[in-house]
């Protein structure tokens, strides 16, 4: 599968469900392109934050293993909705899973929180 043809791709189903509103239907596909671009962006960042942590303490190590695995699942996630998408039907299941992988993102960037607060504060 070609990196470009995923990135770039337009389904189809913008122009069926908005063909009488092109002003809508450019702006989703524009949405969709900025947020795949920052999913890239937000990978990318993530890999370097990981490989800077590696001479770190133990529990700096374990936040940013937690952070890659769940950055690394929603990028999966979301990569497998788009190919997976045809030009009338995008999978609900795989939808639903990625909309679960944010919420997972977001209790680890708590946790993540909580860990680098100061010994004092955390009671």
């Amino acid at each position: 599968l070609e990196f470009r043809r995923v990135l770039f791709r337009s389904n189809g189903l913008e122009w069926s469900i908005f063909r009488e509103n092109k002003i809508t239907a450019n702006f989703i596909i524009n949405v969709q392109f900025i947020h795949r671009t920052l999913a890239i962006l937000v990978l990318l960042t993530t890999i370097g934050v990981w490989m800077r942590s590696r001479p770190m303490d133990a529990v700096a190590r374990r936040g940013a293993n937690s952070l890659l695995m769940a950055i690394g699942l929603q990028f999966l996630l979301g990569v497998a909705t788009i190919v997976s998408a045809s030009a009338t039907h995008i999978p609900v299941n795989l939808g639903v899973l990625h909309q679960l992988g944010a919420f997972l993102l977001t209790g680890v960037l708590v946790y993540l929180h909580v860990l680098t607060k100061p010994s004092a504060v955390r009671g």
